[in-house]
């Protein structure tokens, strides 16, 4: 599995590369076991990002990731993978950017100015697993982490937000992540 050797894999930073959360995203979503109901013919991913600010170009550097990957041929199921933007002005536009949009996965960029919980609150009311580098984030009600701990890539999961967020993640998955709630 490429993934489990990613994880071993010191990190050059404090932070994970734009490409190692790509890629770690893709796979946790791929273990979601909910995925599937979420939607159709395609995989799509949500990266939400200030439209101005730090957050934008951190959220710039995770898209082009994730489009590098799907211009590889990456695809998760056999169904194809799709990236869209989601830059905001406020919370208010969170939740209806998020209907209109569908995506299965939301990578919130770190240093936005949308709180962990206005953005938790919208994206459990359609389903939609979150994502961040922030390790506050995941403190303050996002699902997964991407994080470098140690030197490492780690895997950080709130088991009570990723089921919120309608996410079945299977043990194997849970075992190999640092687990909170």
């Amino acid at each position: 599995m490429t993934w489990l050797w990613l994880l071993a894999t010191p990190a050059s930073a404090a932070d994970l590369t734009p490409a190692q959360q790509a890629l770690l995203m893709l796979k946790v979503v791929g273990y979601d076991r909910n995925r599937q109901a979420r939607g159709a013919d395609l995989v799509r991913i949500g990266v939400l990002g200030d439209l101005h600010g730090k957050s934008r170009a951190r959220a710039r550097d995770v898209h082009a990731a994730l489009e590098e990957l799907v211009a590889s041929g990456l695809t998760l199921d056999g169904r194809p993978v799709e990236v869209v933007d989601l830059l905001l002005a406020d919370d208010e536009d969170l939740l209806d950017a998020l209907k209109t949009a569908h995506p299965n996965a939301l990578y919130v960029a770190p240093a936005i100015h949308h709180s962990a919980g206005s953005i938790a609150q919208a994206t459990r009311e359609v389903d939609v697993l979150t994502f961040s580098s922030d390790p506050q984030a995941v403190d303050d009600g996002l699902a997964v982490g991407l994080l470098a701990e140690s030197g490492r890539a780690q895997i950080i999961i709130h088991l009570e937000a990723a089921r919120d967020e309608g996410a079945d993640l299977p043990a194997g998955l849970l075992q190999l992540a640092r687990v909170v709630h």
